[in-house]
Parts: structure tokens; sequence; C-alpha cells
């Protein structure tokens, strides 16, 4: 079990005008060599009036399910790899309780859908911007030298996209990229 407090970057390319910062406080649990279990709460600070976001009296316009290409609007991602494999799972999480979940047997290299229940997604709104929480159930997360990358997406009302993580590779932002895979859970490899 552990936790980490991060700052996602902004891509060079695509500076937002409402946003300011985003953050992501982590908890994790990794069952074995096969699942983990997250808690994300993504911190974006934003003037939130500027952002596309569900309406603020908590009526979804879509019902939360599994919904693919929540990338082209407001989204939160997590991506989870083996230091050894080049198989990679990624998850989308939207404002709206929209989820999506892919594995990818390499380098943008689609292999499957993942079916998995309904996650937990809340939003809160405050003075300084808003929140998504994330509980997904147990994922699958390709091995226990676990790389994460932490991303978001950030649209506003007048159609400016933002583009976060935990570290970009040069070039157009490409949260696929395994210069993206940032963080890592479990004991490094010894030298």
């Amino acid at each position: 079990m552990g936790s980490t407090r991060e700052k996602l970057i902004c891509h060079p390319a695509t500076p937002p005008k409402a946003v300011r910062s985003i953050w992501i406080d982590l908890e994790y649990f990794i069952e074995d060599a096969a699942y983990g279990h997250f808690n994300l709460d993504y911190e974006v600070i934003c003037d939130a009036a500027q952002i596309v976001l569900p309406p603020a009296d908590g009526r979804w316009q879509i019902p939360p399910t599994a919904t693919d290409e929540l990338w082209r609007s407001t989204c939160f991602e997590l991506f989870t790899r083996s230091r050894r494999r080049e198989e990679y799972f990624e998850y989308n999480f939207a404002p709206d309780g929209r989820w999506a979940s892919y594995r990818f047997a390499g380098y943008r290299d689609f292999a499957a859908n993942v079916d998995l229940p309904p996650h937990n997604i809340e939003i809160a709104r405050g003075v300084s911007g808003f929140s998504v929480s994330v509980s997904p159930p147990f994922l699958p997360i390709a091995g226990p030298k676990t790389l994460l990358g932490i991303s978001a997406v950030i649209e506003e009302r007048d159609g400016t996209k933002s583009y976060w993580a935990l570290r970009h590779p040069t070039g157009q932002p490409d949260f696929h990229h395994p210069d993206c895979f940032a963080l890592m859970l479990g004991a490094p490899d010894p030298a």
C-alpha cells in the first residue's frame, strides 16, 4: 500500500486559458503481479465555469457507462505497464461518470477492450476549481514492477484543449509514449 501526490505538467504546445495547475493524489494497493487497486483524486485549479463539465446539479446527460473516445473532451487517464513487458493498460475517466478500459500489446498496438464493472467517479466543485475522484475496481496492471502514466485532457468552453501528464515526450502530446510512464510502484530492480 502506498500514496503519493504529484503535479501534472501541461504540454507546452497546448497552453490553457482557464487552468492554472492539476494535482493528483494517488493511493494504491498492489494485490499481486496482475491486479492493483487505485484511488485517484485529480484536483484542477482553474476557473471551473470555463471548463467543459457535466451540469452542476449532478444530473448526467449521458448515463454512466463504458464509452470510447472520452479523450475528445475533459477526461482523466491512468496508464499501467510493467517495467519488463511492452503490454500496457489505459483507463479513461470522464467527470460525468463514463469510463473506458483498454489493453495494448505494445506502443499503440490495441489488443482488446477490458471488461470491468462500473467505476465510482465523483466530481466536486469549489471556489478554486474542481476535483474528480475515481475509485475503480481492481485493475489489471501488467506486472509487479508497475509504471504509471497519469494524465488529463481539459477542454475549455471556447474549444481550447490542454494536455497534462507527469512527463511528456518531445513533439506532440502522446500519453501512450513510454516517457509518460513516469511513476514507478514497487521496489526498483537491484542494480
